[in-house]
């Protein structure tokens, strides 16, 4: 994920009030960068390489959209994803993803 030093993590969640007309969403594992960068990742677990389709990618963007919008962060964000055998690379991954991290990666050297 090429993580500077003291990259603080946590996960996030915005669930929104019954009645609001807003959407909620969790994001698996982020990062606060000290170089003004949150690194956003998503964790899946696949038997081959996970696909990121156009319904998908709108459910990232959507994500992506209710986070900036709750925490009004002006950081940069980076999506990143842990996937058991990487993405396929596809359109939507080469717009969105920035990193990838296989199970070779953090398992073996």
């Amino acid at each position: 994920l090429d993580l500077p030093p003291m990259s603080l993590a946590s996960t996030w969640r915005y669930a929104p009030i019954k009645g609001s007309n807003t959407r909620g969403a969790q994001i698996d594992l982020l990062f606060d960068r000290q170089d003004d960068a949150i690194t956003i990742c998503e964790i899946k677990y696949s038997d081959k390489p996970f696909v990121i389709t156009k319904d998908y990618f709108e459910v990232l963007n959507r994500k992506l959209s209710v986070f900036k919008e709750q925490t009004r962060s002006k950081k940069q964000f980076l999506i990143s994803f842990v996937a058991t055998h990487g993405l396929l690379n596809n359109q939507y991954a080469k717009e969105l993803v920035s990193s990838t991290v296989t199970i070779d990666d953090l398992f073996y050297e």
